[in-house]
């Protein structure tokens, strides 16, 4: 069990193969106590995992959301809210997001302004959201002109890690969560790149407790992003090109983590032309290989159309970008000081 430790709102994260049964137990317990519960998953998931889900739910309250990146809009936001509203769902109910990173993106977004916010709890179902977005408490929907620009803060209760959900886990889907996995050896630990690098990793279930750990760590510290320096922002390495990628090619197009690895080789490249680093897209492009994971964007994707998107990026401050680049393998920093033509000749 480890702890997301906030000023307020602190919450565990537990973690295992059975960590399902423990949120069917605190749903019982929830409704012994007379709280009224609703439950958001989407068309894949529930299709996989409709025995499980419904025991969950017990016959009560499940809203089930059209499967991928193009349902994360305002259209869909207002209908779980809408929802919740026709299930009298009060101010003391709870919400469960059941899913990957779109389902806990938009239902923890529903929760925090459904009523002014009720108590939501993750269960992901993804690699990738076990390892980044069901922890730290960002929410969102995407706009045309970019991913993820409406949202709001808003932490869960608990997290259920239930690593049994990765047995019926797509390869493609699985590669793009160790995409995120590797983002944190590249960010702040080296020697867990290393083991990628030598393939010495140990269990899945040890990798998403110490990726979970790093995320809980630094976001205990900067909750709301805010340090001048470093921070959570930290997190958000590759993120600002792969959220360009993403939006330029549609929602959907890639998928999150696959766009995250091309964006991190990109800032890998772009560190070591501003020199700021040396020798990191070798071992980089290496290993991102080595799973399964893109390391071009379609050629049809202009650099003008993306540093467009760029632009957009909550991280533009002052009219100033702060890109998160490297100084090696496990050692990224926040940097304001790039050129337009830098950055449009990496993406060329």
């Amino acid at each position: 069990m480890l702890k997301v430790n906030l000023k307020e709102h602190s919450y565990d994260i537990e973690i295992s193969s059975k960590s399902f049964e423990s949120a069917i137990l605190l749903a019982q317990e929830l409704r012994a106590s007379k709280k009224t519960l609703v439950f958001i998953t989407d068309t894949n998931v529930y299709k996989l995992h409709k025995g499980k889900i419904d025991l969950l739910a017990a016959n009560e309250e499940l809203f089930v959301l059209g499967a991928g990146e193009s349902s994360k809009n305002f259209e869909n936001l207002e209908k779980i809210c809408n929802f919740l509203a026709s299930k009298n769902i009060d101010r003391k109910g709870a919400l469960f997001a059941i899913g990957g990173g779109v389902i806990g993106d938009i239902s923890g977004f529903a929760a925090a302004i459904y009523m002014r916010g009720i108590d939501f709890y993750q269960i992901p179902t993804t690699l990738l959201a076990m390892v980044d977005s069901s922890v730290g408490g960002k929410t969102a929907v995407n706009l045309d002109n970019g991913k993820n620009l409406v949202g709001v803060f808003y932490q869960p209760k608990k997290v259920f890690i239930d690593t049994s959900f990765l047995e019926t886990l797509p390869s493609r889907e699985f590669a793009a969560g160790i995409g995120e996995v590797i983002k944190y050896a590249i960010m702040c630990d080296k020697k867990f790149f290393e083991e990628f690098k030598n393939d010495s990793l140990p269990s899945i279930e040890k990798i998403i407790e110490k990726c979970c750990q790093i995320k809980a760590d630094v976001v205990s510290a900067d909750e709301r992003e805010t340090s001048n320096e470093g921070g959570r922002a930290l997190l958000n390495l590759g993120h600002t090109f792969a959220h360009a990628i993403e939006s330029a090619s549609g929602y959907g197009t890639y998928l999150h983590g696959e766009a995250v690895a091309i964006g991190m080789l990109l800032a890998a490249k772009l560190s070591e032309n501003i020199s700021l680093a040396e020798n990191v897209s070798a071992d980089i492009i290496d290993v991102l290989q080595k799973n399964n994971l893109p390391t071009t964007f379609d050629k049809n994707l202009k650099a003008e159309v993306l540093f467009d998107f760029m632009k957009r990026d909550k991280k533009v401050g002052n009219g100033k970008m702060k890109l998160i680049l490297l100084k090696g393998i496990g050692e990224a920093i926040t940097y304001s000081n790039v050129s337009e033509n830098d950055i449009l000749n990496v993406l060329k």
